[in-house]
């Protein structure tokens, strides 16, 4: 007595496998693209944490300083104005651009009580 096997051919077709990798594909760039979303608004935060700090630190040098409002307009540009109230501010800055994030620039306002100007890789950053 013969016995016969049952040969079934198991495994996918070219086309299921094409289909499981294009979709792998999808999957991997939408989740490419939310991670990159997610690293630039972590940029954008940590930007406007220091400028906040900046902001802290300038009502500081106003309230301990003496005529600090007239030192702030008579200083000559942001690293000036940066120089004056950087010893209020953590970790004691040696520079404004050692102090602002990669990929960002600030800007100081003419009077000590105006807010830090936060200018980004993709623009203005409000905060």
């Amino acid at each position: 007595m013969k016995i016969r096997r049952h040969s079934s051919a198991g495994g996918f077709t070219i086309v299921e496998t094409l289909g499981v990798i294009v979709l792998i594909g999808i999957l991997a760039v939408l989740a490419g693209m939310a991670v990159f979303g997610l690293y630039g608004a972590g940029q954008d935060k940590q930007a406007i944490a220091a400028a906040q700090s900046i902001n802290q630190a300038e009502q500081i040098y106003l309230v301990r300083v003496s005529g600090a409002a007239t030192a702030w307009s008579n200083a000559s540009g942001d690293s000036a104005k940066f120089a004056l109230i950087s010893a209020y501010l953590p970790g004691t800055p040696s520079s404004l651009t050692a102090y602002e994030p990669s990929g960002y620039t600030f800007s100081f306002g003419s009077i000590l009580n105006s807010q830090v100007t936060i200018t980004g890789p993709h623009g203005a950053v409000a905060y």
